[in-house]
């Protein structure tokens, strides 16, 4: 999953946000696909957020698959419970694109800057990247 995020956003141009790591398989399809591990790679990646400073923009995206089997510490309970940090449970890759890159996919092949969503970060000017992203997610097949 993250190679495909990678992927498509060095063909749109747009730059990913820092803050989310993600972790997944994923189909020709562009569908989440379940992997292992999940609990010690959330718990890894939230201790060094918690040593650089919590700040509610951080987060993990995982295979909604994978979400029934989450057993994670009391700490990170806590800092979802106080939107200190987020698990994002995906079905697939147009779920994690307006995560990563802040840009809201309308499913119909236009992309919308909007700074307002879950995730997002401030990226400069992303309103000219729109058709690139549209255009290299139609050229990954996934539309």
């Amino acid at each position: 999953m993250a190679e495909l995020c990678a992927l498509i956003s060095a063909l749109a141009e747009v730059p990913i946000n820092q803050n989310i790591a993600i972790t997944g398989s994923v189909d020709q399809f562009g569908r989440a696909q379940p992997v292992g591990g999940l609990n010690e790679k959330i718990e890894g990646f939230f201790s060094i957020c918690q040593q650089r400073g919590l700040n509610g923009k951080q987060g993990v995206i995982i295979p909604a698959p994978n979400a029934r089997h989450l057993s994670l510490s009391q700490d990170i309970l806590d800092a979802v419970e106080q939107e200190q940090f987020a698990i994002w449970a995906i079905e697939g890759i147009e779920d994690a694109l307006p995560l990563l890159t802040n840009l809201v996919w309308d499913g119909e092949g236009a992309n919308y800057p909007d700074a307002d969503y879950p995730g997002a970060h401030s990226s400069g000017d992303t309103a000219g990247c729109s058709p690139s992203l549209s255009m290299a997610v139609t050229l990954a097949g996934l539309v």
